[in-house]
């Protein structure tokens, strides 16, 4: 039961993402080794990437940004990790026009997600879960820690927060 939910969530999270696949396609490549359709490969590696994230904080009680580093690295499939070079900006990609920097250089990058670290692992502010939970998932998106996968990523963290 729960790895159906686990399959739903990444399908549908990575349909976000313009990742569509079929369940049909899913089970496939969850089966066959060597499957080849791309979209379900990426699916499944979604799925791989919440169950270890889910495991890891079963295990230590906790988020931080290695683990988050970690779980991206499933769903990439590679070790990218935190974005060194400066220059990533999110357009419109209709008119090209810029709608947000996110901050640059690897040291910025770390030095923030060390911030937000500390912010979902501590409850000393009393914040309503839910309230926080919309406050991670927009520091995390603002950050924009990896060249690509940063909203796969978020979406396994707000999973993941408890």
């Amino acid at each position: 039961m729960i790895n159906a939910v686990i399959i739903n969530e990444a399908k549908d999270s990575s349909a976000i993402e313009n990742i569509i696949t079929t369940h049909d396609e899913l089970y496939k490549a969850m089966s066959q080794a060597g499957y080849k359709n791309p979209a379900a490969k990426e699916v499944v590696s979604y799925r791989t990437a919440l169950w270890h994230g889910y495991q890891l904080v079963q295990e230590r009680e906790m988020l931080t940004t290695n683990m988050i580093i970690d779980i991206h690295s499933l769903i990439e499939n590679k070790q990218v990790g935190i974005r060194k070079l400066p220059g990533t900006v999110l357009k419109n990609e209709a008119t090209g026009e810029v709608i947000y920097t996110p901050p640059g250089g690897e040291q910025e990058i770390l030095s923030l997600m060390a911030n937000l670290e500390g912010y979902i692992n501590e409850d000393l502010d009393g914040v309503d879960p839910l309230v926080k939970l919309a406050v991670i998932h927009y520091q995390f998106e603002s950050i924009h820690p990896f060249y690509d996968g940063n909203g796969r990523t978020g979406r396994i963290i707000n999973v993941l927060y408890r």
